[in-house]
This record gives C-alpha cells, structure tokens and sequence, in this order.
C-alpha cells in the first residue's frame, strides 16, 4: 500500500537538494556516530555512549561533558542568549531525556514504546529551558510533549502525524524537520499544522546517516 511505503508515491515529483562532501573529523577508526544536531554555529554528535562536539571546521572532535548514565538513542539541543547544549535522549522503557547543561533525566510519560528520534527547542532569551519537546515512538508516530509541573516528567500532548522510517528530526523554531529513510525531507508548522514542503536526496551516491536544520 502507497500510504505505508517507505517511499510516497509522488503526483509530483519534489525537488532534489543538491549534497556537497565535508569530511568530519574522527577520535577512532571504530567510532560509529549515528546522530547529530546543529544548533546556531556549533554540531553535535552522538554515538551509542557519548556526545562529541566537532570544532575548527570539523577539523577536531572533543568529548563533551555531559555524564551519560546510558545508551543514547538520539540528541537535540537547547540555546539560551550565550550558548548551546546537547540534549540526549536515552533508551529504555520509559525513554529518558538527559539536559546536559544540568544533568538532569526525566521520563517521558504515558508509553510502553521506546523512543527513538527527538527534536526540541528552547527559551532563548532567557534561561533555555526547553519549552517544545517531539519524540518518535517505536518509529510508528511523531508524538509532542509538554512538560507537567505536578508530574516533574514530560506527558504527551498530541499525536503529530504517523513516522514510518524517520532517519532524524530538528526543530527550527516552529518548523519541524523530518528526514525519512526513503530519501526525502519534510518541513512541517507545528503550530499550524501545515506540510511545509518536501524535497528528495541525490541517492545515487550518497547515503544520508542524519539530519539536522538551522
């Protein structure tokens, strides 16, 4: 069926973003990131154990300092007027979200899913504290958390739209991002609801690993 391919099937054709190669710097041959977010000028990645933070143009990766008290599943990233920070989402039943800037974990509620792909953003003109949270749950839906002050845990809102295959998700301000694993990017108004625009990938001699918007 058209509807639970991993690929649409397109009245029109989307338009292909054009990819250009950069090479990344790596701290070991055996070092297998599989997610990243790019907030403002900075990037951030991630693999099963750590958050790395690539510098000098992607010339040198440091580990961050954030204390990972398990596996990570994906990371987002909060801003505030001075700087950026990772934010890890764990795996586990219930899934985790860790705030490298505090250390703190809270579970996000109401689930027997784990959660695989987060996006979030922030109060940046004040303290960062992340105001939107978007999970993926067990890769069947795009879900939106707000944070309850009587559960000190974030509870689910609504159901955005049902996932097959999301490769990764950002959230630019209102615009969510969703890169799928068929080839293509979606932007969509979380505030409106709107399908934004789709694209596709140069497939042919790329393999898209992640994604992320700024």
């Amino acid at each position: 069926k058209n509807s639970k391919a991993a690929v649409p099937a397109w009245r029109d054709t989307p338009p292909v973003l054009e990819l250009s190669k950069e090479t990344m710097a790596s701290p070991s041959p055996f070092w297998k990131p599989h997610a990243l977010v790019c907030p403002r000028n900075q990037v951030f990645v991630a693999d099963r154990y750590h958050v790395y933070e690539l510098r000098a143009d992607n010339t040198k990766v440091e580990r961050y300092p954030c204390m990972v008290n398990g596996t990570i599943a994906d990371i987002a990233a909060a801003c505030n007027q001075e700087s950026c920070w990772p934010v890890v989402l764990l795996q586990g039943v219930p899934p985790l979200v860790l705030d490298c800037s505090t250390g703190r974990q809270d579970p996000l509620l109401q689930t027997t899913d784990g959660a695989g792909r987060i996006a979030t953003n922030a109060d940046r003109e004040n303290s960062g504290m992340l105001q939107t949270l978007l999970a993926t749950m067990g890769d069947k839906m795009i879900v939106q958390y707000g944070w309850s002050v009587e559960r000190e845990a974030w509870e689910p809102l609504w159901d955005i739209e049902k996932a097959g295959g999301v490769l990764a998700m950002d959230l630019v301000e209102d615009r969510l991002l969703v890169f799928h694993r068929g080839g293509y990017l979606q932007a969509q108004d979380i505030e409106s609801g709107r399908l934004c625009s789709t694209w596709a990938f140069q497939s042919s001699d790329a393999v898209i690993g992640g994604g992320c918007g700024n």
